[in-house]
């Protein structure tokens, strides 16, 4: 007992992130489903308190789940749970943590008494809200039976997790006698998982600087603010150009080009925190991932940076830099997050332009969006 308490719900159920893609697929959920259902999410968010207060409404009428609610407070704080969770339907990230709040909400409506019955039904109900604001906010209707489809495949799977976890706690009894062949079976993935990781991890590297390439800076950055938003924390984006690099190609080849690039990686990769993701976005352009920075902190970072670059020898080559944030609440996209470092940018280029960089003043090489 006291090892399960170690465990999440995904561990003890013995689902890895192979299984969740495996059961994303059973259920036909695709990544144009997840960008479907996220480009819904304003919709929805506009709408969040009427269709949440609506909800309770119509689960209220019913005596028996009036009784499991109980109190106010009970009914307050349930109405805060489904406002996250149908910000998280909206998401587009479908990852571990997702699964594992699922599975909590499974564990709690088996402990508490809610049979499948009653879940079922206030699925249906549920389905039937957002369909209905959907309707109200998607007037092409080809786009507006996509979503629904989606969703509907989304909730599928959403309740194939719950029963899970009813499915466990009938099967607990059996759990001791399968330890012994697990642990081994656990080990043996967990070591092709690492195998996997690896692999992985390459694919994702750019070949000449080592950083992060363009594509797993999307995912990152996608499950960044997803993360961002779930857990009401701030996050800057840095958007880094290199002033002066073409002329070195130019007149010293490209050999040298990519010299200059290797380092000024090395001192971007140097100038962040050990969490924040960087990548070379493409040719001499780099970008930052600040999880839980707010812009003054990611501006601290970034001064850091061109401070150290100042004091290199880059063949005359300097860093501009535009740097966004996404605030708690914001609801901002992930292409007008990047734009809007994009833009602050070429303002951090056309100022050093018009005011030559003087050392030890990094500050005419940065802006920050407004």
């Amino acid at each position: 007992m006291a090892n399960g308490l170690r465990l999440s719900l995904m561990e003890q159920l013995r689902i890895s992130q192979r299984d969740i893609e495996a059961r994303q697929a059973l259920f036909h959920l695709s990544a144009s489903d997840c960008d479907l259902l996220a480009g819904s999410k304003d919709i929805i968010v506009r709408n969040l308190d009427a269709i949440v207060d609506r909800f309770y409404q119509e689960q209220t009428e019913n005596r028996e789940v009036a009784l499991l609610i109980g109190d106010r407070e009970t009914l307050f704080r349930l109405k805060q749970a489904q406002r996250h969770y149908i910000v998280d339907l909206f998401s587009g990230v479908y990852d571990a943590s997702y699964v594992n709040s699922r599975l909590r909400v499974g564990k709690v409506h088996k402990r508490i008494g809610v049979t499948p019955m009653l879940y079922m039904a206030a699925v249906h109900s549920l389905i039937a809200l957002l369909n209905e604001y959907l309707e109200r906010g998607i007037p092409d209707r080809a786009l507006l039976q996509a979503t629904r489809r989606s969703l509907l495949k989304l909730m599928m799977f959403d309740v194939e997790l719950i029963f899970e976890t009813y499915i466990a706690s009938m099967m607990s009894e059996v759990e001791s006698a399968r330890q012994e062949v697990e642990i081994y079976a656990d080990g043996l993935a967990e070591e092709v998982a690492e195998r996997t990781r690896q692999l992985e991890e390459l694919s994702k590297r750019d070949a000449l600087t080592g950083l992060y390439n363009q594509r797993a800076f999307f995912d990152a950055l996608r499950l960044a603010i997803a993360t961002a938003e779930r857990s009401h924390t701030p996050l800057s984006v840095a958007y880094m150009d290199l002033n002066g690099f073409k002329p070195v190609n130019d007149r010293h080849g490209h050999v040298k080009g990519d010299e200059v690039l290797q380092k000024v990686a090395q001192l971007i990769a140097a100038s962040f925190r050990e969490g924040d993701v960087v990548a070379r976005y493409g040719g001499d352009e780099f970008c930052a991932i600040m999880p839980n920075a707010s812009t003054d902190e990611a501006r601290s970072a970034c001064e850091r940076l061109v401070t150290v670059a100042d004091r290199e020898d880059l063949c005359g080559v300097t860093i501009a830099v535009g740097i966004s944030e996404l605030t708690p609440g914001s609801l901002i996209s992930l292409e007008d997050l990047l734009c809007n470092a994009d833009k602050a940018m070429y303002q951090a280029k056309e100022k050093s332009h018009q005011t030559p960089t003087i050392r030890g003043l990094p500050s005419s090489q940065i802006q920050c969006a407004s």
